[in-house]
């Protein structure tokens, strides 16, 4: 299974308690292997939230378009979201160690939250999500969890926290609240 689609599992199951009614997306609405979005329904209400889980390119060349294509496909979508995964960019200095820094790539990244309106998550238990696992390592917080105010305002007290134990060069992170939790 793809770290994509291992995300998508995880962040599902943690949210399965909470929402009742899936609606997948039409296949020509994914427009390509970099996201899988779900709209997911609150129990007991009626009111739909997004949910994009994303693989984001490790080439800069690529980002200006898939910036564009995720901003296109919010837009088309007026939801609550959560936007998260593997986003390949940082967005401050201290987010990475052993690595030239990438001024332009963290200046893509922000310019990009700030069109999509979206918050970014802080995390909290360590300082990075990713490491080359070598001797000198190189560590990066490459993956994170954006949400929308109307997201934040719904579920009040969310948290991004790193966890202790990792199977992969990914360190795994969870997303959750007193009532979640």
């Amino acid at each position: 299974m793809s770290r994509s689609g291992l995300h998508t599992n995880l962040v599902h199951l943690i949210l399965t308690p909470l929402f009742s009614k899936k609606q997948k997306l039409s296949e020509s609405q994914v427009f390509s292997r970099r996201f899988i979005a779900l709209i997911e329904k609150l129990k007991n209400a009626n009111i739909d939230y997004g949910f994009l889980n994303i693989y984001g390119p490790s080439i800069e060349a690529e980002n200006a378009i898939f910036f564009s294509k995720i901003l296109e496909f919010l837009a088309n979508y007026r939801l609550p979201w959560c936007v998260y995964g593997d986003f390949n960019y940082y967005l401050y200095l201290d987010e990475t160690f052993g690595r030239p820094t990438n001024i332009s790539a963290m200046e893509a990244f922000r310019s990009f939250i700030q069109e999509s309106h979206l918050v970014d998550l802080p995390l909290k238990g360590g300082s990075f999500t990713w490491s080359n696992l070598r001797d000198p390592p190189t560590l990066v917080c490459l993956d994170g969890f954006l949400l929308s105010i109307d997201f934040l305002a719904s579920f009040h007290g969310l948290e991004h926290q790193l966890l202790s134990k990792s199977v992969s060069n990914h360190f795994a992170f969870d997303i959750f609240n007193e009532v979640w939790n």
